[in-house]
């Protein structure tokens, strides 16, 4: 354990496929992570090319999931052996939105507390984490499965705060991997759901939750969204993407919730507030997970989540470089790639 391959943020433009220091003694409270799964993020991409803030010389990988290899003298509720999943967004657990049932803003988050962007994370073969952000998961978990908890989570955290209903009609803005999970959970919940992508591949994998997958290139989408909904729009427009909030108010009806999921710090929104408040229009902004790491694992567990068709390949450690360039990025060159995958898992 004295030296793993580990994969590294150095700086804007650089990742480090490298030998590096295992991660050495435990504390009491931690826990030592064997990682069999851990998924390239598309945070990690912005993360490469400075859009997105991360810690030098960190080990990325921030949706992981493993074996404990060890426990700290502390750690009651786990073993050795456990299979698990991790939340790496490390809350206080005694700061006022914590102690209010808002642990996703923590105030610990704000100093940049997260594993696999601001602490050592998931893509080298031990991790070690701080057990109360640790899950103990059933024995039988595929840990391909598994290592989907953490943006699943996510997810649910914004379908929750939607309070979409039975007889709704949603439209997802984008089906890159958080819009294709909005679509697999949303079909079970929606009356009717509509996605809008540019992608074939991301569309064609859209299709496989609802026929009424549109290519904004191709379609006008309002009048298509108005035609399926007799003229109101839609219930509920998630924006999956981070910039399309002016066309997810477009497409939403009176009464109706825009949900803003994506993020793009760069990106500013040209709205009317008379129209949302002539409309009454909701503006919901969800953020990571919030109580839903545990109905995530579940419904994985329970095969209710389509993995097979969701994860396109799984690659050892050593060729994630691979896994990148299938999502549209060259580590190594900085360049654009032809993008033929949407999730791509590496197996340290």
């Amino acid at each position: 354990m004295d030296i793993m391959n580990a994969l590294l943020f150095r700086d804007k433009g650089r990742f480090d496929l490298t030998e590096t220091d295992g991660p050495g003694a435990i504390g009491p409270k931690d826990v030592l992570i064997e990682v069999k799964r851990a998924g390239i993020c598309g945070t990690d991409l912005h993360i490469f090319r400075g859009t997105h803030p991360a810690n030098p010389d960190i080990i990325l990988g921030h949706e992981y999931a493993g074996v404990v290899a060890q426990a700290g003298d502390s750690v009651t509720h786990l073993q050795e052996g456990d299979a698990v999943v991790i939340d790496p967004n490390v809350t206080c657990g005694t700061c006022f939105f914590c102690r209010n049932g808002m642990s996703n803003q923590c105030d610990a988050l704000d100093t940049g507390t997260t594993l696999g962007i601001f602490r050592h994370g998931g893509f080298a073969r031990f991790n070690v984490a701080p057990s109360h952000m640790v899950y103990k998961a059933p024995k039988d978990m595929d840990m391909t499965a598994a290592a989907l908890v953490e943006p699943l989570s996510c997810v649910l955290n914004g379908v929750k705060n939607a309070a979409i209903q039975p007889e709704d009609t949603v439209v997802v803005l984008g089906a890159g991997p958080i819009g294709l999970l909005f679509t697999n959970v949303l079909s079970h919940l929606a009356s009717l759901l509509i996605v809008s992508e540019v992608d074939d591949l991301r569309a064609g994998k859209a299709r496989q939750f609802t026929p009424h997958v549109l290519d904004p290139k191709e379609t006008d989408i309002g009048k298509e969204v108005r035609s399926l909904t007799d003229g109101r729009g839609a219930n509920v427009v998630v924006d999956a993407t981070g910039v399309l909030m002016g066309d997810a108010l477009g497409l939403v009806a009176k009464g109706g919730k825009v949900v803003l999921f994506g993020m793009n710090s760069a990106h500013t929104a040209a709205i009317r507030p008379y129209d949302i408040t002539r409309n009454e229009i909701q503006v919901i902004g969800t953020y990571i997970a919030n109580r839903t790491v545990v109905p995530a694992m579940t419904m994985l567990h329970q095969g209710r989540i389509d993995v097979e068709h969701y994860v396109d390949t799984v690659l050892p450690l050593d060729d994630i470089y691979d896994g990148f360039r299938r999502l549209g990025l060259d580590p190594e060159t900085g360049e654009r790639t032809p993008m033929d995958a949407v999730k791509v898992l590496v197996k340290p």
